[in-house]
């Protein structure tokens, strides 16, 4: 059990990297959700605002499940298969989250499906730039 001081700071840490990471694929959201899966801007920005938050409330719970996986998948520190364990880890936290949001907005099954696919595409490419982004803010903040 970790104490209350440690959970913050690593919280804190976890919620600066997404912060980061959020910008910087924010164009690309932006651009298959509303350009190729049709979605309005309207549902776009309703959905975010239902999104946002509660990525944001589990940071931790995304930094826990990033951890569990690399420890599965890449016991010897190995690149490749810590660039994976980071694009799965986002992947298993942010689909559900966004799915939840769509279906309470209302976006159609279909701009889901197709976010989705793209969403798990994106986390392929840049999940280990999320993954780099945790690692110095947890070196910076947390130890």
């Amino acid at each position: 059990m970790i104490d209350r001081k440690t959970f913050w700071r690593r919280y804190s840490s976890d919620i600066i990297a997404m912060l980061i990471f959020s910008a910087i694929s924010f164009p690309l959201t932006l651009l298959y959700q509303v350009t190729i899966a049709g979605a309005s801007t309207e549902q776009w920005l309703y959905m975010k605002l239902i999104y946002l938050p509660l990525r944001f409330a589990g940071a931790y719970f995304l930094g826990c499940l990033i951890d569990q996986i690399r420890v599965r998948l890449s016991a010897q520190g190995n690149l490749v298969r810590r660039a994976i364990a980071d694009a799965l880890s986002l992947s298993l936290y942010q689909v559900p989250l966004y799915c939840l949001s769509a279906i309470i907005v209302g976006i159609s099954w279909y701009a889901m499906a197709i976010t989705s696919v793209l969403w798990i595409l994106d986390n392929i490419f840049l999940g280990w730039l999320y993954g780099y982004i945790l690692n110095q803010t947890r070196k910076y903040l947390y130890t």
